[in-house]
């Protein structure tokens, strides 16, 4: 299907292609007329404001179909996350990624979740990924994380895990950033599948799911469930950080971000704040929310040397 929009002057389509044969096509196309298009899924996790020079989108969102089998996902890169994890559930089974968008987008982005601490994020469980690209389809994992500026992932395999008969999800918030890291340490050493630190309005807060019930924790809330991350329009930034606890808490006291999350087992920070600049004279690693690893610019270089994508 093919939607023209029109904004501040400016035109451009949005191709929602069928099947890979038609996402073929159409880079092919565009790669001789030497024209630009970008990739998204449902578009809404796309970290880069359209940009003018880029002529047209390319959507994956009606190539949807997935099946699961022997507790393997085969799905399109269209294919809903929520849908594919709603079919999982009811076979007892479990796909490890909370992600409202569809499967090409959450390879694209290697999306981190909260389940991310017991079972990895995408790259650890997806075994096979297949891209069109301006040279034509490519299998290979290294996709994973591109952003969609490689090719147009269009299909994967990925592995489902077995269901956890119950999960409890313990919870507790303060104001004083030692007893958050008391708290954070104590559900860390009783392996938790799941784990996300916050911090607003001057409290902190640990999210932390487990399958058992037992865990010597007192004075944290017991519920049934797992912890997610509710996003509105994207952090500001993310921070690397060596030690993730204790520069978790450094960057909320000495910043006061407007909120700020983290999930543990990955040394990021995401933060919501307008205090880039200061963060970065703290002495860390900063990077906008669109930044691409020079490593798939280089790889860029082979598979789509004109800049078909961007």
């Amino acid at each position: 299907s093919l939607l023209k929009i029109f904004l501040d002057n400016y035109i451009f389509m949005i191709m929602r292609p069928k099947d890979e044969t038609e996402v073929s096509q159409i880079l092919s196309e565009f790669s001789k007329s030497d024209k630009k298009i970008r990739i998204i899924g449902t578009g809404n996790h796309d970290a880069r404001l359209l940009p003018r020079y880029s002529e047209d989108i390319l959507s994956t969102s009606e190539m949807a179909d997935f099946s699961i089998k022997d507790g393997i996902v085969k799905a399109q890169a269209g294919a809903l996350v929520p849908k594919i994890r709603e079919e999982a559930s009811s076979q007892d089974l479990l796909l490890p990624l909370i992600y409202d968008g569809t499967v090409g987008g959450a390879l694209a982005m290697n999306a981190m979740s909260s389940l991310s601490t017991g079972f990895g994020t995408p790259s650890n469980f997806a075994d096979y990924v297949r891209a069109i690209t301006p040279k034509g389809p490519i299998s290979w994992k290294g996709f994973i994380g591109s952003k969609g500026v490689l090719g147009a992932i269009s299909f994967a395999k990925m592995r489902t895990f077995k269901r956890p008969d119950h999960v409890y999800i313990y919870e507790r918030t303060t104001p004083d950033p030692g007893y958050f890291m008391l708290y954070s340490f104590i559900i860390a050493r009783n392996k938790p599948i799941a784990f996300v630190m916050e911090y607003e309005g001057g409290k902190y807060s640990v999210h932390a799911s487990f399958t058992k019930k037992d865990i010597h924790a007192e004075g944290f809330s017991i519920d049934e469930g797992i912890p997610a991350v509710e996003e509105s329009g994207g952090p500001s930034a993310v921070v690397e950080v060596p030690s993730l606890i204790s520069d978790f808490r450094r960057i909320a006291e000495e910043t006061n971000p407007a909120y700020a999350y983290a999930i543990y087992g990955y040394n990021y920070v995401f933060v919501y704040t307008s205090e880039i600049e200061q963060i970065a004279d703290m002495g860390y690693k900063v990077f906008h929310r669109g930044y691409i690893h020079p490593a798939y610019l280089k790889v860029k270089r082979f598979i789509d040397f004109s800049n078909t994508i961007i």
